[in-house]
C-alpha cells in the first residue's frame, strides 16, 4: 500500500517544487507497481532529481527510497538504467511525433508555399 505522507504539502511548497501535488499523486500510483515500465523508471528518476536533496520534502524522499528498495535499485542504478532507456530512443508517451512538429514548416499544409 502506498505510504505517501498525508501531510498537507501546501505548507511546505517552495518555488522549486511547484508540481509537488501532481508529483505526490504520481508517486502514490507508481509506488504500488511491482514491475515498472520504462516510463515509470523515468518518472521516478525525475522525482529523485527534483526532491532527493530538498529538505522540505523529506517525506517524498522516503517514499522514493521505498520505491527503489522495492525494485532492488539504488539511486545510482536507477540513473544508469534510465540513461540506457533514453539512449535506446525512448520518448515519453505524451511526447508529440517528431516529424509532425519539427521545423518552421510544421504549421503549413503539404504543397503550400
Amino acid at each position: 500500500m502506498p505510504r505517501v505522507s498525508p501531510q498537507n504539502t501546501a505548507a511546505y511548497r517552495t518555488d522549486n517544487a511547484a508540481l509537488v501535488d501532481h508529483d505526490r499523486n504520481l508517486l502514490s500510483q507508481i509506488i504500488s507497481v511491482e514491475e515498472p515500465t520504462d516510463e515509470e523508471y523515468i518518472d521516478i528518476a525525475r522525482l529523485c532529481m527534483r526532491y532527493w536533496d530538498s529538505r522540505p520534502f523529506l517525506h517524498i524522499r522516503e517514499d522514493l527510497q521505498l520505491c527503489l528498495s522495492k525494485w532492488n535499485l539504488s539511486k545510482e542504478q536507477l540513473f544508469e538504467k534510465t540513461r540506457k532507456i533514453w539512449f535506446s530512443g525512448y520518448r515519453p508517451s505524451w511526447a508529440p511525433e517528431q516529424s509532425a512538429c519539427v521545423g518552421s514548416g510544421a504549421d503549413v499544409e503539404e504543397g503550400a508555399k
